[in-house]
């Protein structure tokens, strides 16, 4: 493995569909539960990626840095540049396009801040009557990036995500591969390890294993209350499209405020996850 810092596959290919930026469109309609549908599936680092990529800030940062260095990787193999370090300081690389959805991007995040990250050692024994044990996946990768000594793998399969990060050779050349998931997160990394595996032998990650049902119901809540703040909507306007069975008006002038402060919160804590909480996600 080189010890430049390299992108391997195209930077420009969004995980399952592989038609670059085609598959990018703008933020969904706050109004239509139907337009967030996708949001189902979606596990917490995958939703730390919904927050993030609304941060007009990393926006910002992505349309200077980023987007002009995408536009012209169409090759297979590029050095890593300044944006991606700068990528870096949000806790992902290389910039991702914030107009990807959660089920399109193939965002890679730092192994230092996510623990959706399963870390593996490669071993390869040069065997000239044997093909890599692993060798067929790397067609499956939808984004592969080398910094330093770890290669960094990204598999996406119907809603599921799986990060790799492989040190001691390339994964797809590898004849043996070990892992040491004795962390505080064990049972996250025995479920990451059997999805590995799973793709090893079977070629697909299985079914998805979505955010617990309360937490994804809170943070799509506070997910639409936020895109509602920032189209410009007022707080009563946001508490209709929210809660549709209810007496907005009724409830609005309620003497005890409940729904104000409800809609309020939302909001507030959709701004901070937007902002730097979403790391928390990935805890």
């Amino acid at each position: 493995m080189p010890d430049e810092n390299r992108s391997v596959s195209s930077l420009d290919k969004p995980g399952p569909g592989g038609a670059g930026d085609t598959l990018a469109q703008p933020r969904p309609d706050w109004r239509d539960p139907a337009a967030y549908a996708y949001t189902r599936t979606l596990t917490r680092d995958a939703w730390a990626w919904e927050f993030l990529r609304r941060s007009p800030k990393y926006r910002a940062e992505f349309d200077r840095l980023a987007a002009p260095t995408r536009r012209a990787r169409h090759t297979g193999v590029c050095q890593t540049t300044g944006s991606d370090e700068a990528a870096q300081r949000w806790g992902c690389f290389p910039f991702e396009n914030p107009d990807r959805n959660a089920s399109q991007a193939a965002v890679l995040w730092r192994p230092d801040v996510s623990s959706f990250v399963l870390r593996l050692r490669a071993e390869a024994e040069p065997k000239h009557d044997v093909a890599p044990r692993f060798a067929g996946l790397r067609d499956k990768a939808c984004n592969v990036v080398e910094t330093g000594t770890i290669q960094h793998v990204l598999f996406m399969q119907n809603g599921q995500r799986l990060q790799l990060a492989v040190c001691g050779g390339d994964l797809f050349t590898a004849q043996r591969i070990f892992t040491d998931i004795s962390s505080p997160r064990l049972k996250r990394g025995v479920t990451m390890l059997r999805r590995f595996n799973r793709l090893a032998a079977r070629g697909d990650l299985g079914e998805p294993v979505p955010a617990p049902v309360g937490c994804g119901r809170r943070l799509l809540f506070v997910l639409r209350a936020l895109d509602g703040a920032s189209a410009g909507a007022s707080q009563q306007e946001i508490a209709e499209a929210l809660f549709e069975s209810r007496d907005i008006k009724r409830d609005w002038d309620s003497p005890t405020g409940a729904l104000r402060h409800q809609v309020r919160r939302a909001i507030y804590r959709g701004s901070w996850l937007r902002d730097g909480g979403y790391l928390r996600l990935l805890r």
